[in-house]
């Protein structure tokens, strides 16, 4: 019983990355298919955001060890906007559902299962 339940998780994490006939056809399909269609890479500019703590002006009143009051400040968690330039490959999503396409179908004719099993 201990046995399968040290293998389970193993199990999972090795079908969950794919099959190593997907993985395959997937390489095959995605050299495939970069060459028809190609990387078309633009910068945008985007807007991402950082966060900062801000006193409030505010003071809880603490104890120290030798019982002396002490003052320790209030923050707020603040969000703050930055803009970024970022390279985005405007055909990567068409692409990428011609690769899936493509080793499912290639596994099917193979395998008889889009998966490769």
């Amino acid at each position: 019983m201990n046995r399968y339940l040290l293998l389970a998780p193993l199990i999972l994490t090795v079908n969950a990355c794919g099959t190593v006939g997907y993985e395959a056809e997937k390489s095959y399909c995605t050299a495939l298919w970069i060459e028809k269609i190609p990387e078309n890479p633009q910068q945008r500019l985007t807007t991402r955001y950082r966060y900062e703590l801000q006193p409030t002006g505010d003071f809880n009143y603490k104890l120290d060890q030798n019982g002396n009051s002490v003052a320790v400040p209030n923050y707020n968690r603040v969000r703050i906007p930055y803009p970024v330039v970022e390279s985005v490959d405007l055909n990567a999503k068409r692409r990428n559902s011609h690769i899936t396409a493509c080793a499912k179908r290639a596994c099917q004719a193979k395998f008889g299962n889009p998966a490769c099993e």
